[in-house]
């Protein structure tokens, strides 16, 4: 294969140097086709579900979802809404207990607890108005509450 050159810079050899990389043939390649790559899609956290006879550990992360998802730990929240929204995932009513949402002199409660029992395991939320925590402990004696508690209602109290 022969190259023409249009340059006589390109060949004078004082120049050559300089110019080497201006002076060197470009060849052009067509791409073979190849197939088409699609991208890897954005892997997607795991659907948080209820697992019916699971661990307090399996079902923590639905539990603390519920909370958040009904505003527990923030202002105006609703204790029955989420119970019932508790409920409506899969926890037993029979099995969720909590602390009194109003103080003795008729004031609302500066923090409330909430339960979940399960088989040897307590699933338990504390939340205010500003906060909220979630933790599994073992049941006391008197089940996951220690103090003054109530056995969970679909109605308002």
């Amino acid at each position: 294969m022969r190259t023409k050159f249009s340059s006589l810079a390109c060949v004078t050899p004082l120049l050559l140097g300089a110019l080497l990389a201006g002076c060197t043939p470009q060849i052009q390649e067509t791409p073979e086709p190849t197939a088409s790559v699609t991208p890897p899609k954005p892997s997607q956290s795991p659907k948080i579900i209820f697992i019916p006879g699971g661990t307090a550990k399996a079902n923590l992360p639905v539990f603390e979802k519920v909370l958040e998802e009904t505003g527990a730990g923030a202002p105006g929240h609703d204790l029955t809404a989420t119970i019932n929204s508790l409920v409506a995932t899969g926890f037993s009513l029979e099995s969720i207990t909590h602390t009194p949402i109003t103080s003795g002199v008729g004031q609302p409660a500066d923090s409330v607890s909430l339960a979940i029992a399960f088989d040897n395991q307590c699933l338990i939320g504390q939340f205010s108005t500003s906060w909220l925590v979630t933790e599994i402990s073992a049941p006391t004696l008197s089940g996951c509450l220690i103090g003054d508690f109530e056995q969970a209602s679909l109605t308002a109290p």
